[in-house]
């Protein structure tokens, strides 16, 4: 009720808590409290633009203290008690009022580190490799499984290097020339049924999916260095679209996940060719059209890496403009779901979740932001450890120390999962782990991130 009568009375950018007889939070309007009582409901509201944009003064309070009541629909000469607060968002939300989601974490690492597993040029599917060398898939079913009990609330299916070129390149003894177009959309389906099979009832699935960096060998979701025929938005929109129909193959996929997410995306050009993907085309390719239902029924995260120490995609664009290709409605009327950070050194990233909200408020400002998405955070389960393409092994760069300060990944990614929820901005966040986060690391975050939600 409250939402509405101040939605009639046109407030809108300032948002504060009314609560009658509460104790004061922020800073206080001047004004009596109501002569009798009158329970009202918490309640989170938009206050009078011109109260300024990123404070709000006394003066300001106490002059919108008549409009507020006359919004409220409260009697003449009674006042509520209110309380006015702003965070560096310019939005006021109660920490609690920022849900927190977990993610599960790194598929891959952990199927090596847990499973024995080993991966090579050979199997250019990673873990989607597993689909065709295992019949009975017992070894990914229990790896996806172990992230399942622990428990999360979202899970990936193994579909994060799948391509048309990866099935092409694997051999099997089923399939000695590689696996023809026709054949993939069936172990994208068995792909789906193990994390439907494992899955709590309350768990909501994902569809992961890889940047095209993903599928090169050796892998450039690092770099960024793509070959000459993926160089542009146009070319890499044709392989999304393209990648995405086999997808479309798969019986009643839109029913069966919740979420598309597109991962470790590290140049601007893709970020606005998976952004293309939404909006529909004339000029559209018959892929491109097919992969539409699905994209148009579902909602997405784009997720961008960031690698080393520099504050910006590998290929150089800075934080605001990938942020700008991320939300912007001038490149699509779907915005995403949700933006976030993967495969990226836990250290970089308090500041790098501080330039994301920055440059989603000068967004907000040019009017170019429909509303604030959901948080994604599934940073790499190291110390500053990367990955060494060449090596395929972990290594800690040169002249590069440990980082923690004496505190686990978990306590670190927690802290910062609770940092970003006092500051409000967010409508939901979800948190989790990439490359070498496995389920013991998932475990003791969720113990964290409930310890910091209690606190």
């Amino acid at each position: 009720m409250l939402y509405q009568k101040l939605a009639r009375a046109g407030y809108h950018t300032y948002l504060g808590v009314i609560e009658s007889g509460a104790a004061s939070i922020g800073l206080t309007a001047s004004g009596s409290r109501t002569p009798r009582s009158q329970t009202v409901e918490k309640a989170v509201f938009a206050a009078p633009y011109n109260a300024g944009r990123n404070s709000v003064g006394n003066s300001a309070a106490s002059a919108s203290i008549a409009s507020w009541n006359e919004a409220l629909e409260l009697p003449s000469g009674e006042v509520a008690h209110i309380s006015v607060v702003t965070s560096s968002c310019g939005i006021v939300s109660d920490m609690d009022e920022v849900p927190v989601q977990l993610l599960d974490g790194g598929l891959g690492t952990t199927l090596e580190d847990n499973y024995k597993v080993r991966f090579t040029e050979a199997t250019p599917l990673w873990s989607s490799h597993l689909l065709l060398s295992d019949p009975d898939r017992d070894t990914l079913t229990a790896c996806q499984r172990s992230f399942a009990q622990v428990p999360v609330d979202v899970l990936l299916t193994a579909t994060y290097q799948v391509s048309e070129e990866g099935f092409r390149r694997t051999r099997t003894d089923a399939y000695p020339d590689g696996v023809p177009r026709t054949d993939i959309p069936r172990f994208l389906d068995v792909a789906v049924s193990i994390v439907e099979q494992v899955k709590y009832p309350t768990t909501k699935l994902a569809l992961s999916i890889g940047s095209y960096g993903a599928i090169m060998t050796p892998s450039q979701e690092y770099t960024g260095q793509y070959d000459d025929n993926h160089n542009s938005i146009d070319t890499l929109y044709r392989w999304h679209a393209d990648r995405m129909s086999l997808f479309t193959s798969v019986p009643r996929l839109g029913s069966r996940v919740d979420f598309i997410a597109f991962e470790t995306v590290p140049r601007l050009d893709e970020i606005l060719a998976i952004r293309r993907l939404t909006t529909p085309l004339s000029s559209q390719s018959a892929d491109a059209a097919a992969s539409g239902p699905l994209l148009g029924r579902l909602p997405y995260w784009i997720s961008c890496v960031f690698p080393g120490n520099a504050r910006a995609l590998p290929d150089g664009s800075s934080i605001s403009k990938a942020v700008r290709a991320l939300l912007s409605l001038e490149h699509s009327q779907d915005p995403p779901w949700g933006i976030g950070i993967n495969c990226t050194k836990i250290a970089e990233l308090p500041n790098l979740v501080k330039e994301y909200e920055r440059s989603v408020r000068l967004l907000e400002e040019e009017d170019q932001l429909r509303s604030w998405p959901t948080l994604i955070l599934y940073p790499d389960g190291t110390d500053g450890e990367v990955y060494d393409t060449a090596t395929k092994t972990w290594k800690m760069p040169i002249g590069l120390t440990e980082t923690n300060h004496g505190r686990s990944w978990e306590k670190q990614l927690a802290h910062i999962v609770t940092e970003a929820r006092e500051r409000g901005c967010w409508r939901s966040i979800v948190v989790g782990g990439c490359c070498k986060a496995g389920p013991e690391a998932i475990s003791n975050l969720r113990a964290q991130v409930l310890h910091h939600s209690q606190a």
